[in-house]
């Protein structure tokens, strides 16, 4: 909570049911919290950010947790095919 308002500059206001159910989720991804507070706050620099808008509440967080990771992460890596295969004899 102090971490957000010392980036939003104001205090979070904890909702009962949406947020704690939240952090129920979060906390049964089996992230540990240190790793889920330095996501948020990374979200939290790129407003820009379709699903990092989201991390501004505990219950976006939650709810968008695994589109964060990847929006954070950015665009998938294309690996190079191991095998090329060779169509000029048929299948």
């Amino acid at each position: 909570m102090e971490r957000h308002q010392k980036h939003f500059g104001e205090p979070y206001l904890f909702t009962k049911a949406k947020d704690g159910s939240a952090v129920a989720r979060l906390i049964k991804s089996g992230t540990a919290p240190e790793e889920l507070l330095a996501l948020a706050e990374k979200a939290w620099q790129r407003p820009d950010g379709f699903n990092c808008k989201a991390a501004a509440s505990i219950a976006g967080f939650a709810a968008r947790f695994n589109e964060i990771r990847a929006e954070l992460r950015g665009p998938a890596r294309k690996t190079p095919a191991l095998i090329t295969p060779d169509f000029s004899k048929g299948f």
